[in-house]
């Protein structure tokens, strides 16, 4: 059974997990996104019940059975990357195993660390890599997700620190810059880009 109410959230209201939120950026087909702070971007982003649990593994539902608030927040920060990376990093979405996959993962990370805080973020990211004590997905998958959601959640830290999370700017700023200056790994293990 899947967790149900009405969450509120900044500028955004989930209702049964149904979230539709927008903002006024300037960028054609923009992303919506929640990070703590109110909805950026330029299209307007609905989650609907049946893409929360899109994709999880019994591991992530019993987190998010513990804790339900952050559900559609998770789904909307994903939504955010997945919107973000189809243009800016098209390979992403397509080849996990790409350098561009590696900038979404940092990048949700990033984002689910501002909304969701360090703890259910680190919760959630490793339930989403290991299940049970089986790794989801090859040993180098699994590697190099885990390293680039590690620099996600350092990233988002950093901005949080800072007050920055509700920047569009500095949100995609901080990840390009990890992406382009190596810090992220590819399948192999080296560094990006």
């Amino acid at each position: 059974m899947h967790p149900t109410g009405t969450y509120n959230c900044y500028d955004c209201e989930f209702d049964n997990y149904t979230c539709t939120a927008g903002g006024s950026g300037s960028e054609p087909g923009g992303t919506g996104q929640h990070t703590g702070g109110g909805t950026t971007g330029g299209s307007r982003v609905q989650i609907k019940s049946e893409d929360i649990w899109e994709g999880i593994n019994v591991c992530e539902l019993q987190y998010l059975t513990i804790h339900p608030w952050i559900a559609p927040l998770l789904t909307f920060n994903r939504k955010a990357a997945e919107n973000y990376s189809m243009i800016n990093h098209p390979n992403a979405n397509r080849d996990g195993s790409s350098p561009d996959n590696a900038f979404k993962h940092a990048f949700y990370q990033m984002l689910n660390t501002c909304s969701i805080g360090e703890e259910s973020t680190r919760a959630m990211a490793e339930f989403h890599e290991e299940c049970n004590g089986n790794l989801v997905g090859s040993a180098e998958d699994v590697a190099m997700d885990r390293h680039n959601n590690g620099v996600g959640i350092s990233l988002g830290l950093a901005l949080k620190s800072q007050g920055l999370c509700n920047n569009p700017i500095a949100l995609y700023d901080m990840t390009e810059i990890a992406f382009h200056n190596g810090f992220l790994h590819k399948i192999d293990g080296t560094p990006t880009p």
